[in-house]
């Protein structure tokens, strides 16, 4: 009984982090499983299937729906599903009709979204969900609307309208990007080095902006960081400040933010310690530097491995990061020669490459204690504008 239970506990965890990321990292978090149940992967396959099929009544609602389908079969999912769901999504909200699912999280869903009137354009929408509607989380949800009010900036995702649904739940309208993570722009480019780091000084320059107006991002990782391009050149734009924090906020602006929040791969040791009152501009800089490690090393400073999450907190507090040069260096040989293929570069010339340029701005922006990092996003930036400067294009 104990192991049955333990499979379950492992498959609707492995389940979860699998529809909480890009589909486009799906196959390779997949691979990584060889040593797992052959039964387990199977059944992780069926369910991811099944939660991407453009079944109309199924888009509002792919997590239930997939638990479902994963412990019986699709029809069982189809026939039975609706004694799971959260209730129905409006088709029509405020000025906007709603189409596919472009993404959700803890408090809402984002949809593409076709306004109407007073003029007619596509937004991103994001609306709350039913399921987890309480005075707590409306207040989280209505505060990521105020703060995305408060910023303006080109490496920001813009907010244009917030509202609320005849039936009362809130939402508000995002300009929609056509866009991808940072990690999957790079790599499927194949940018260099120099043009990784630009990229990372570029968002650094969006944080500076948020933190000028007293915002904490807290939850920087390649999934909230998008490229899009304009006139040819991308353009990084940082999104969903679902659990930012505003620094000196009044007590009616002020949210309580409980338990661990955020992606511990990419969370600062004093953010996965649970030392939210600690927080400033810094933490935002360790995450940021989490990312430039991944967009450099092709994987990002701590990985789960056969530890889980608790491994993966445990080194990050304890600071056990090895610098990005020598991390390439463990790689097997031929995941060296991909990941650096990937950079215009070989094996031996990447392992060089970031030894001479890029450990040491890596290694001070991942500094266990606050006061040893960049001591601001511009700072970061600058040292970003600096290495890029001195790294020729592959």
């Amino acid at each position: 009984m104990e192991t049955r239970i333990a499979l379950e506990k492992r498959f609707h965890e492995l389940l979860d982090e699998f529809l909480d990321m890009p589909a486009a990292e799906r196959p390779g978090r997949l691979a990584a499983l060889d040593g797992d149940d052959v039964a387990l992967r199977s059944r992780l396959e069926r369910a991811l299937d099944f939660e991407e099929d453009d079944v109309e009544e199924l888009l509002a609602h792919p997590k239930p729906i997939a638990r479902i389908a994963a412990v019986g079969s699709v029809d069982d999912a189809l026939a039975h599903g609706t004694a799971f769901l959260s209730g129905p999504v409006p088709r029509i909200v405020g000025p906007y009709a709603l189409h596919e699912i472009l993404g959700q999280g803890g408090m809402g869903r984002v949809f593409r979204a076709e306004q109407r009137e007073p003029i007619e354009r596509e937004v991103a929408l994001k609306l709350m969900r039913s399921s987890v509607k309480t005075p707590d989380t409306r207040r989280r949800f209505e505060a990521e609307s105020r703060t995305l009010e408060r910023l303006e900036h080109p490496n920001i995702g813009r907010i244009l309208d917030s509202g609320t649904t005849v039936d009362d739940f809130p939402y508000f309208a995002m300009e929609l990007l056509a866009s991808e993570p940072v990690t999957h722009y790079c790599d499927r480019r194949r940018l260099s080095l120099r043009e990784r780091v630009a990229l990372v000084a570029d968002v650094c320059r969006g944080l500076e902006h948020a933190h000028g107006r007293r915002v904490l991002h807290r939850d920087v990782k390649p999934s909230n960081l998008l490229v899009v391009e304009v006139d040819g050149r991308p353009v990084p734009k940082i999104i969903d400040f679902g659990i930012a924090t505003v620094l000196d906020s009044t007590p009616d602006d002020a949210i309580a933010i409980r338990g661990l929040t955020g992606t511990p791969s990419y969370m600062s040791p004093e953010a996965l310690a649970g030392r939210a009152p600690e927080l400033d501009e810094r933490s935002d800089v360790y995450s940021c530097g989490a990312v430039l490690y991944e967009l450099l090393v092709g994987v990002p400073p701590v990985e789960s491995g056969g530890s889980g999450i608790s491994g993966v907190v445990c080194s990050i507090v304890a600071g056990e990061i090895v610098p990005p040069s020598v991390k390439v260096q463990e790689l097997g040989e031929s995941e060296r020669e991909q990941v650096a293929s990937r950079r215009g570069l070989s094996g031996e010339e990447l392992i060089r490459e970031l030894g001479v340029q890029h450990d040491a701005v890596v290694q001070r922006a991942l500094a266990t204690a606050p006061d040893e990092r960049y001591q601001s996003a511009r700072a970061f930036a600058q040292a970003l504008d600096a290495a890029a400067l001195e790294v020729e294009p592959a």
